[in-house]
């Protein structure tokens, strides 16, 4: 009971359902409904025409409490993925390092309409990712790449675990019996001639930093507009922090509703994820000549 309480709370106070809460707990109570009458799958509405897919016959996986919390929310994480959506332009290409399901995808590619590159070394969950794509008709354009990211190329051992947001590249010293072998390819070699604007939104279980190491070319290009990127190094020790400030990035917070963007006053622990830019005036104008979009599992506009 404490557990469910504390989630209603965290619906609540989400600030696309602050203003709606009765709402709210009605999509938490429907969806539960929705759970027991539909033992394998729940395909809802999201952002726009964009559809996700929660797998009722694998509930206690993360992946699938992060499709169901979209579905509470709106959007699960507010800021970087309406970050997301009012820069990102039709005629630019979006990078997902660490796709999973492909949720930042499905954001920039079917939402947006720009053109996507996904990474995403587990076999399993590219044919899951692939299921959320298929539904939302984004064959063309997604390209879809079966690798990790790191800091070189080769082979590496990958987790096998069921839980595809547990799955992660494995130091050698580790012992693991459950493992697989993936590819690991670098930013740099397979960016190389990307000269559209781009956006990177990584999130690789801790492997942030090696993949930065291998995408020092990239970090480099000026058509490189904003990264996205977990974090959850310690402020002393950021070595994530440290390279994207070597290459003149710096973190700033994003207020979807005012469409306001601010340098980042607030420690580096407060926040798994972050949002890095080069140049504050550009990504102003284009959150500022954002369309508004329809996020239907909140019943409202950003």
């Amino acid at each position: 009971m404490k557990n469910v309480l504390e989630l209603l709370n965290i619906i609540c106070q989400h600030p696309l359902n602050t203003n709606n809460k009765l709402l709210a707990l009605y999509r938490f109570l429907s969806f539960n409904l929705k759970k027991i009458t539909n033992k394998k799958q729940i395909i809802f509405n999201w952002v726009e025409d964009a559809k996700l897919i929660f797998d009722n016959s694998n509930i206690n996986s993360m992946s699938q409490r992060q499709i169901k919390f979209n579905y509470y929310l709106g959007l699960a994480e507010y800021e970087e993925m309406a970050f997301l959506i009012h820069t990102l332009k039709k005629d630019e290409v979006f990078v997902d390092c660490g796709a999973n399901l492909g949720l930042y995808t499905i954001l920039a590619s079917k939402v947006i309409g720009a053109n996507s590159i996904s990474y995403e070394p587990h076999p399993d969950t590219v044919k899951k990712l692939f299921a959320q794509l298929e539904i939302n008709n984004l064959k063309d354009k997604v390209k879809i790449i079966s690798k990790a990211l790191g800091d070189r190329t080769g082979t590496v051992r990958f987790s096998n675990d069921k839980d595809p947001l547990r799955r992660k590249v494995l130091d050698n010293k580790k012992k693991l019996e459950n493992f697989i072998y993936v590819q690991m390819t670098t930013l740099d070699s397979e960016l190389e001639n990307l000269a559209q604007n781009f956006i990177i939104k990584m999130d690789l279980e801790g492997f942030e930093f090696k993949a930065l190491e291998g995408a020092r070319h990239i970090l480099n290009k000026k058509n490189l507009k904003a990264i996205i990127i977990e974090n959850n190094q310690k402020a002393e020790d950021n070595l994530v922090h440290k390279i994207l400030s070597e290459f003149n990035f710096f973190r700033v917070e994003y207020f979807p509703q005012q469409r306001q963007i601010k340098l980042s006053k607030n420690n580096l622990d407060n926040k798994i994820n972050h949002i890095y830019i080069k140049d504050i005036d550009i990504i102003h104008k284009d959150c500022i000549s954002s369309k508004n979009y329809k996020i239907y599992t909140a019943n409202k506009e950003i």
